[in-house]
């Protein structure tokens, strides 16, 4: 699990950090102690899209309207050159397509003429861009919970922050290369409307997992509420199960997450209930629907090639990408929400948002890309990086909050996100 970049919130400036960091999931540990590892310094950003490449050993990172290749044994960052027109926003989600190796960005590129804004798509195995449109309701959201469907063969995007309307989106959309954007129709117990959740694959890519967010604010530019509420998704039968809340002190924003076996393992994030910086993990069992206080690793198939994940043969790694991570509200209400969050152990399905809706037919928005691809690689010189912080037993920046942007790998258990 690999972390770069965020914002201390602990610095009157809210400066953004170039930390990068790495978890350990080869090993067991408690909670409380993580295997933390500092990496070299990257570049200088609050939450950028970011997606392992096929390989696992490059990173892609877009920071600043530049996009960059980072090489996890090497240690070292190369620009990418282009000549499209990246966009500025933070807050963008990001996935790899495991089988083509393309990395998408939702939102990321903007024409400065028009102002429109449409999907970058990077191939890296011709180094080239190009733009893919987009549906309308999907181009202001920031804060979406985004990654890639095996099943489906598709990037998934979920909620999201409207920066039109100032309110939360509770939809789910799914790209496909081939027949393009289309709204995907669920049933169960349906998750409320909320940005910035944790939003992963499981089990070799046969559930989803979503977990806390923030809903809507009582007031525009106030405070919503964060939650602690996690769910799963069967995308067999489309159906959502609700799990056991984290309780008042696991709710958050925003988060670092990804899941490894058994176990949803989230980092860090910001709450409103009560209000504060968190820099803590915590750990769900998804076979037990138990918080738990230590991380075990599956052990792989005795004879197999494959590793396993909760029962499941993995046959090949999957690469999926980051949750570009948190707050789009940088400037907080001094009014906090009083409402308080749902016990561990609650039961599901209470709130009237998350009762089995009527959901819309699939409609599928044309798939073609607006432009040719574009762009090379720049064979620059790797960019020299600041000493790496020291590793406390703690999280990093245990005195703030750090907003990361945070790449995730769901592979079998002999193939975890290597520590480097």
């Amino acid at each position: 699990m690999y972390v770069q970049g965020g914002v201390n919130y602990s610095d009157p400036l809210k400066n953004p950090t170039g930390q990068t960091f790495s978890i350990d999931l080869s090993t067991s540990w408690k909670a409380s102690n993580p295997p933390y590892k500092a990496l070299p310094e990257g570049y200088v950003t609050g939450s950028m899209p970011s997606a392992l490449f096929r390989d696992q050993k490059n990173w892609f990172i877009m920071v600043n309207k530049t996009a960059y290749s980072y090489n996890i044994e090497a240690a070292t960052w190369t620009p990418i050159k282009h000549d499209l027109d990246f966009s500025e926003s933070w807050y963008l989600g990001s996935a790899t397509d495991p089988s083509t190796g393309k990395v998408y960005v939702v939102g990321g590129y903007r024409n400065y003429v028009t102002l429109d804004r449409s999907m970058l798509v990077y191939d890296e195995s011709t180094k080239t861009f190009q733009s893919v449109p987009m549906p309308q309701p999907l181009i202001p959201l920031r804060q979406t919970g985004t990654t890639w469907s095996t099943r489906l063969n598709s990037l998934v995007v979920f909620g999201g922050f409207n920066t039109e309307t100032n309110t939360t989106s509770g939809d789910l959309y799914a790209y496909h290369p081939e027949k393009g954007w289309t709204t995907i129709p669920t049933t169960g117990e349906v998750p409320s409307s909320r940005n910035g959740p944790c939003f992963v694959p499981a089990y070799s890519g046969k559930n989803f997992v979503l977990f806390g967010g923030q809903i809507d604010p009582p007031q525009p530019r106030a405070s919503g509420r964060t939650r602690d509420d996690i769910y799963t998704l069967d995308l067999e039968t489309l159906v959502w199960t609700r799990g056991n809340d984290a309780g008042l002190a696991g709710g958050r924003v925003g988060a670092a997450c990804t899941v490894s076996g058994d176990h949803l393992i989230v980092w860090g994030g910001y709450s409103t209930m009560p209000y504060g910086i968190l820099n803590d993990t915590i750990l769900y069992n998804l076979k037990t629907a138990e918080w738990v206080e230590e991380y075990v690793p599956n052990a792989p198939e005795s004879g197999s090639k494959g590793g396993v994940i909760g029962g499941t043969i993995a046959a090949v790694v999957v690469v999926l990408a980051i949750i570009g991570a948190l707050l789009w509200r940088r400037r907080k209400s001094q009014q906090l929400s009083k409402e308080g969050s749902k016990p561990l152990g609650v039961q599901p399905g209470l709130d009237q948002q998350q009762q089995p809706q009527q959901q819309p037919q699939q409609q599928f928005y044309a798939a073609q890309p607006t432009s040719q691809p574009s762009g090379t690689y720049y064979p620059a010189a790797p960019v020299t990086s600041g000493p790496a912080f020291a590793v406390p037993q703690n999280p990093p920046h245990s005195t703030g909050y750090v907003q990361p942007a945070v790449t995730y790998s769901q592979a079998p258990a002999q193939y975890p996100a290597a520590p480097i």
